[in-house]
Protein backbone atom coordinates (compact mmCIF):
# COMPACT_ATOMS: atom_id res chain seq x y z
CA UNK A 1 0.00 0.00 0.00
CA UNK A 2 1.57 3.07 -0.78
CA UNK A 3 -0.11 5.95 1.66
CA UNK A 4 0.75 9.56 0.15
CA UNK A 5 0.37 12.77 1.43
CA UNK A 6 1.29 16.27 0.23
CA UNK A 7 1.83 19.65 1.59
CA UNK A 8 0.87 22.41 -1.45
CA UNK A 9 0.59 26.08 -2.14
CA UNK A 10 1.43 28.07 -4.99
CA UNK A 11 4.96 28.04 -4.81
CA UNK A 12 5.83 24.16 -3.88
CA UNK A 13 4.43 20.99 -3.21
CA UNK A 14 5.95 18.72 -0.79
CA UNK A 15 5.24 14.70 -1.99
CA UNK A 16 5.48 12.22 0.89
CA UNK A 17 5.03 9.06 -0.01
CA UNK A 18 4.87 6.21 2.76
CA UNK A 19 5.72 2.84 1.19
CA UNK A 20 4.56 -0.22 2.29
CA UNK A 21 8.19 -1.11 4.07
CA UNK A 22 8.25 1.70 6.22
CA UNK A 23 9.94 4.16 3.62
CA UNK A 24 9.43 7.49 3.16
CA UNK A 25 10.18 8.90 -0.38
CA UNK A 26 9.96 12.67 -0.92
CA UNK A 27 9.22 14.36 -4.06
CA UNK A 28 9.46 18.44 -4.19
CA UNK A 29 7.58 19.93 -7.45
CA UNK A 30 8.44 23.83 -7.70
CA UNK A 31 5.85 25.85 -9.21
CA UNK A 32 7.28 29.06 -11.81
CA UNK A 33 3.92 30.53 -11.12
CA UNK A 34 4.69 33.97 -9.90
CA UNK A 35 1.53 36.43 -8.89
CA UNK A 36 3.03 39.20 -9.88
CA UNK A 37 6.28 39.44 -11.64
CA UNK A 38 7.97 42.71 -12.66
CA UNK A 39 7.57 43.60 -16.28
CA UNK A 40 10.20 45.90 -17.72
CA UNK A 41 9.18 49.46 -18.10
CA UNK A 42 5.62 49.01 -16.32
CA UNK A 43 4.61 51.84 -14.59
CA UNK A 44 0.76 51.49 -14.09
CA UNK A 45 -1.57 48.71 -14.17
CA UNK A 46 -2.62 50.11 -17.57
CA UNK A 47 -0.18 51.24 -20.41
CA UNK A 48 -0.62 52.11 -23.81
CA UNK A 49 1.02 50.31 -26.26
CA UNK A 50 1.06 51.95 -30.30
CA UNK A 51 -2.65 53.53 -29.00
CA UNK A 52 -4.04 50.43 -27.75
CA UNK A 53 -4.73 50.17 -24.24
CA UNK A 54 -2.78 46.83 -22.53
CA UNK A 55 -3.69 45.89 -19.16
CA UNK A 56 -0.48 44.48 -17.28
CA UNK A 57 -2.98 43.29 -14.47
CA UNK A 58 -5.46 41.46 -16.69
CA UNK A 59 -2.16 39.94 -18.54
CA UNK A 60 -0.60 38.70 -15.02
CA UNK A 61 -3.46 36.63 -13.83
CA UNK A 62 -3.96 35.18 -16.92
CA UNK A 63 -0.21 34.20 -17.05
CA UNK A 64 -0.30 32.86 -13.35
CA UNK A 65 -3.80 30.69 -13.94
CA UNK A 66 -1.29 28.83 -16.64
CA UNK A 67 1.69 28.62 -14.80
CA UNK A 68 -0.17 26.94 -12.13
CA UNK A 69 -2.58 24.73 -14.11
CA UNK A 70 1.01 23.62 -15.60
CA UNK A 71 2.46 23.16 -11.93
CA UNK A 72 -0.49 21.26 -10.57
CA UNK A 73 -0.14 18.59 -13.88
CA UNK A 74 3.57 18.09 -12.49
CA UNK A 75 2.09 17.49 -8.76
CA UNK A 76 -0.44 14.93 -10.04
CA UNK A 77 1.92 13.32 -12.82
CA UNK A 78 4.33 12.66 -9.59
CA UNK A 79 0.72 10.76 -8.11
CA UNK A 80 1.16 7.90 -10.18
CA UNK A 81 0.46 4.70 -8.31
CA UNK A 82 -0.61 5.99 -5.23
CA UNK A 83 -3.10 3.90 -3.20
CA UNK A 84 -4.52 6.89 -0.92
CA UNK A 85 -4.39 10.87 -0.55
CA UNK A 86 -4.02 13.26 1.98
CA UNK A 87 -3.61 16.68 1.14
CA UNK A 88 -2.62 19.95 3.42
CA UNK A 89 -2.09 23.27 2.87
CA UNK A 90 -2.40 27.13 3.40
CA UNK A 91 -4.58 29.14 1.17
CA UNK A 92 -6.39 27.89 -2.19
CA UNK A 93 -3.40 25.70 -3.64
CA UNK A 94 -5.01 22.55 -1.78
CA UNK A 95 -8.72 22.94 -3.16
CA UNK A 96 -7.55 24.08 -6.67
CA UNK A 97 -5.24 20.90 -6.62
CA UNK A 98 -8.60 18.58 -5.32
CA UNK A 99 -10.36 20.14 -8.29
CA UNK A 100 -7.62 19.18 -10.69
CA UNK A 101 -7.48 15.64 -9.80
CA UNK A 102 -10.78 15.49 -9.01
CA UNK A 103 -11.01 15.91 -13.10
CA UNK A 104 -8.48 12.30 -13.27
CA UNK A 105 -10.93 8.94 -12.47
CA UNK A 106 -7.64 7.23 -11.19
CA UNK A 107 -7.21 9.56 -8.28
CA UNK A 108 -10.59 11.13 -7.68
CA UNK A 109 -11.85 8.25 -5.39
CA UNK A 110 -8.31 8.42 -3.50
CA UNK A 111 -8.56 11.50 -1.80
CA UNK A 112 -9.05 11.10 1.88
CA UNK A 113 -9.07 14.13 3.57
CA UNK A 114 -8.15 18.21 2.30
CA UNK A 115 -7.20 20.34 5.58
CA UNK A 116 -5.79 23.80 6.06
CA UNK A 117 -2.31 23.85 7.15
CA UNK A 118 -0.06 26.77 7.77
CA UNK A 119 3.75 26.05 6.15
CA UNK A 120 6.20 23.74 8.21
CA UNK A 121 9.22 22.40 7.92
CA UNK A 122 9.64 19.41 5.89
CA UNK A 123 10.20 17.12 9.11
CA UNK A 124 6.96 18.72 10.20
CA UNK A 125 4.86 17.67 7.12
CA UNK A 126 6.14 14.24 6.88
CA UNK A 127 5.60 13.93 10.88
CA UNK A 128 2.09 14.93 10.04
CA UNK A 129 1.26 12.68 6.88
CA UNK A 130 2.59 9.84 9.00
CA UNK A 131 0.74 10.46 11.66
CA UNK A 132 -2.57 11.09 9.75
CA UNK A 133 -2.32 7.73 8.33
CA UNK A 134 -1.14 5.62 11.65
CA UNK A 135 -4.09 7.32 13.40
CA UNK A 136 -6.21 6.07 10.24
CA UNK A 137 -5.09 2.29 10.57
CA UNK A 138 -5.28 2.38 14.45
CA UNK A 139 -9.20 3.41 13.67
CA UNK A 140 -9.29 0.47 11.06
CA UNK A 141 -8.26 -2.14 13.72
CA UNK A 142 -10.48 -0.81 16.85
CA UNK A 143 -13.10 -1.04 13.88
CA UNK A 144 -12.91 -4.84 13.51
Amino acid sequence: MKNTGIWIDTREAVIVHLESEGEIRIVHVLSDAERKPKVEGEKSKRTKRGGIGFDYESSQKNKFKEELKRYYARVIEALSGVDSLYIIGPAEAKVDLEKQLKKNPELKSKILTVEPCDSLSESKIIERIRLFFESREKNKKTRK
